[in-house]
């Protein structure tokens, strides 16, 4: 089984980086698994905790209508470019996190995604080149499809969702 990263929030108010075990227990790291955390021997038991997105990130990039059938179903043809959008990291909730819909939401859909964590050490030079880790974590897309035909001043297609996440799945180094 691959290993399951999670980031928690304790009963005692603290935010915890560990392993998730099949038991539901949690094996707190000491640190971050993208800055080589390693397990303690601090265990949280199941049902002590409450999880979080398993990362807090600075910035969340998405690529939209990036196969036929998704912009098919939108009424479109794939673009030449993919479209590149950007969410803010408020958009990401975890494990029972409220999901707030905006005012307007007349309608709103969800489908099933897998993400990809990118974690980038800049290069010190003479470093050869910098130290990539990356994760691969599925993820619940809310959005409402209502509002893709709307534009933004810039032309860019506005898209509100939100993305709920338990887990980040392995972690691998370049």
């Amino acid at each position: 089984m691959a290993q399951r990263y999670v980031r928690v929030h304790s009963q005692d108010g603290k935010i915890y980086y560990g392993l998730l075990q099949l038991s539901q227990n949690v094996e707190v790291l000491d640190a971050p698994p993208w800055l080589d955390g390693q397990p303690t021997d601090l265990i949280l038991p199941a049902n002590s905790y409450r999880i979080l997105a398993p990362c807090a990130p600075s910035k969340i990039v998405g690529v939209g209508k990036n196969y036929v059938d998704h912009a098919a179903e939108m009424g479109t043809p794939v673009p030449a470019e993919p479209l590149i959008f950007f969410k803010p990291p408020t958009s990401l909730i975890g494990s029972e996190g409220e999901i707030k819909y905006p005012p307007q939401s007349q309608k709103v859909d969800y489908e099933g995604e897998l993400a990809l964590v990118l974690v980038i050490t800049p290069v010190i030079v003479p470093q050869p080149k910098p130290k990539v880790k990356f994760g691969v974590i599925p993820l619940l897309m809310i959005s409402q499809p209502g509002i893709y035909k709307k534009k933004t001043p810039n032309g860019l297609e506005l898209r509100v969702l939100i993305l709920f996440v338990l887990w980040v799945l392995g972690l691998s180094e370049n």
